[in-house]
């Protein structure tokens, strides 16, 4: 393994463990706490360990600071800075609708969650509506591994803050029906287990998935998604 690689292995169990806190901390102090330690691992990765991607920024962004503010006001200023000329986020040299459209939504989410810098999230919505029934247009071989799973869990991200986009045109609907097909695969095999329990194995089971999909360079997505499932298992287990 060369140092590079050593250093983003360090650096993920460290960022992992600290958001892990954030999401079931015991304390704000606790939370306050691990987010300073965030923000310094990720002060001090130099310029190429870490690929930025548009998806990952945004999920960074919608982290709150604890007094309903971002946490970390750099990644909303980044994607603020990085929007497209047509409105959309994502790879500005390689043109994919997935890649687009997912990256897209993902960055209006983060900024209407804030209610900052409207006529950007506009902007990305209006891309979003000219060109979500484009996805029928792409070959399925071409569909990033996991983007089944993603993009519609972030279409009702998007729906709970009244983000003004189509949820049930039919290439949506092929998408929800992948995703079931998707989730099938990974069934709870005791009907009886303690809600405590199968929140814990939503956990693993977002960990491992999401490792195998971003591994390449979307780290930061493998942060927040245990986040945003640490925060269930707070709610569900009643601590």
């Amino acid at each position: 393994m060369s140092r590079n690689h050593h250093l983003i292995d360090i650096n993920i169990k460290n960022i992992l463990k600290y958001i892990i806190y954030i999401g079931i901390g015991s304390s704000n102090i606790a939370i306050e706490e691990a987010v300073k330690r965030v923000k310094s691992i990720l002060r001090n990765i130099s310029d190429g360990e870490i690929t930025i991607s548009a998806y990952d920024t945004a999920w960074v962004a919608l982290i709150d600071a604890g007094d309903k503010t971002p946490a970390f006001p750099s990644a909303v200023k980044w994607i603020v800075d990085n929007q497209l000329s047509d409105g959309s986020w994502g790879d500005a040299h390689l043109f994919s609708y997935h890649d687009r459209l997912i990256n897209t939504l993902a960055c209006v989410v983060a900024l209407r969650s804030w209610n900052l810098f409207p006529h950007q999230s506009q902007k990305g919505i209006t891309f979003f509506q000219e060109n979500i029934e484009k996805l029928e247009e792409e070959n399925d071989e071409h569909m990033p591994i996991g983007f089944e799973v993603a993009f519609p869990s972030l279409l009702e991200i998007a729906r709970g803050i009244n983000i003004d986009v189509p949820y049930d045109t039919p290439v949506l609907k092929d998408i929800y029906a992948k995703k079931e097909l998707k989730l099938t695969r990974f069934v709870c095999w005791d009907k009886n287990i303690h809600t405590i329990q199968y929140s814990i194995l939503l956990i693993h089971f977002k960990i491992l998935f999401y490792i195998n999909i971003y591994i390449r360079n979307m780290y930061i997505s493998i942060y927040l998604y245990i986040y945003g499932f640490s925060i269930h298992y707070k709610k569900t287990s009643g601590y």
